[in-house]
């Protein structure tokens, strides 16, 4: 489903442990991560996004509080994930 969170326009896929948010831009991720007050998370996308030109979206895994577990980079091509940030790490 698509929702607007911050002024920012995402599809979320809601699950038992949580959802999955879905967002197109790094601006827009970066954008809704710092108004979460996950200022550091954000920088550390930034860093790992640098230098990439082409992926479909970014993903962010939230549970059900909505603490970020983990963010990651979604390519073009079917499973193609790369995870950025992780909560355990």
């Amino acid at each position: 489903m698509r929702i607007v969170e911050h002024d920012i326009e995402m599809g979320v896929f809601e699950k038992d442990w949580g959802r999955e948010v879905y967002i197109e831009t790094l601006e827009d991720t970066t954008k809704y991560l710092n108004a979460k007050g996950l200022d550091f998370i954000a920088d550390k996308v930034k860093s790992e996004m640098e230098g990439v030109s082409s992926y479909k979206e970014l993903c962010i895994s939230e549970n059900k509080n909505g603490f970020v577990l983990a963010v990651g980079r979604c390519g073009f091509g079917s499973f193609s994930y790369r995870e950025l940030y992780n909560s355990e790490l």
